[in-house]
């Protein structure tokens, strides 16, 4: 049989040719994925201009996945570029139906925190006394809600303070509040407990000001004295955070446990970040 070299020749090359377009299609692929496993590593670490960065060129390399675009937007969020991040959430919700839906709620919460944050330092730092809670439970400690005022956020916080606490009124709030001032003035000497009992108040302060239990005015006059009394207990917004810790594992070590690492991850993103209000604000702020 005879064969035909040219007409084989050509075939050969372009086998070759392909499996070379193949093996670099895929080379570009595994160094985009590389790419994003470097800039979600970047997030976690609160670098997030570095992220930014990574996320760009992951796109330019051609993965165009919700992933990437959640990513980055949550990146873009923590550095206030809320523009931004209000494109990628909703990019993300293009490529998988939705899937930014969840975001875009979070970046509102965001919006209204920096839109509404405190003007005095000594009222940012108390509330940065509840920032591991409120870190944790992705909201902000800018301002004194952490998150947008509207009728399902009010309705919301007052269904948790009556499931976390039997609160349901101004009244129960009080009883609450003057339960907690009873143990934390007859503490003589758990620094661990009293960290955690201190942070507690002002947290379950801010909780009732977003329920509707506390106008603004009232509010200050109860959380002031236990930022005060935090501030002269310890001496670094790490040490604070250690006890509190401690002190939450002695109030319930089944909660304790359950959520260690999102704690402790709150923590770290607290000491990383560049913008939280722990490095924003140094220990020793004024606050009289």
């Amino acid at each position: 049989m005879r064969t035909n070299l040219p007409r084989l020749a050509l075939t050969l090359a372009t086998t070759a040719c392909l499996l070379t377009q193949q093996a670099f299609c895929h080379e570009v692929g595994e160094h985009a994925k590389s790419l994003l496993n470097k800039a979600k590593n970047e997030v976690e670490a609160c670098e997030f201009e570095s992220a930014i960065a990574d996320f760009g060129e992951a796109l330019k390399e051609g993965l165009h996945s919700s992933d990437v675009y959640i990513w980055r937007g949550c990146a873009y969020m923590h550095v206030g570029d809320f523009k931004h991040a209000d494109e990628d959430f909703h990019q993300a919700s293009v490529l998988a139906k939705g899937s930014g839906d969840y975001w875009l709620h979070r970046l509102r919460d965001f919006e209204f925190d920096d839109a509404h944050k405190e003007k005095e330092a000594a009222h940012r730092w108390a509330l940065a006394c509840t920032a591991i809670q409120f870190t944790k439970d992705k909201l902000g400690s800018k301002s004194l809600a952490g998150l947008e005022i509207n009728e399902h956020s009010v309705e919301n916080e007052r269904q948790l303070l009556q499931g976390r606490m039997n609160v349901s009124s101004h009244a129960d709030l009080e009883r609450v509040l003057s339960a907690m001032e009873e143990k934390i003035k007859n503490n003589k000497d758990n620094k661990s407990m009293l960290a955690w009992d201190l942070s507690l108040f002002i947290c379950t302060c801010r909780w009732g000001y977003l329920a509707g239990y506390l106008h603004d005015s009232e509010v200050w006059d109860l959380i002031m004295p236990k930022a005060k009394r935090i501030q002269n207990e310890f001496t670094s917004w790490n040490q604070f955070a250690e006890n509190y810790m401690q002190g939450r594992k002695v109030w319930d070590a089944n909660a304790y446990e359950r959520d260690k690492d999102l704690f402790e991850r709150a923590i770290r993103r607290l000491n990383q970040n560049k913008r939280s209000p722990w490095n924003e604000y140094a220990w020793n702020t004024s606050l009289n």
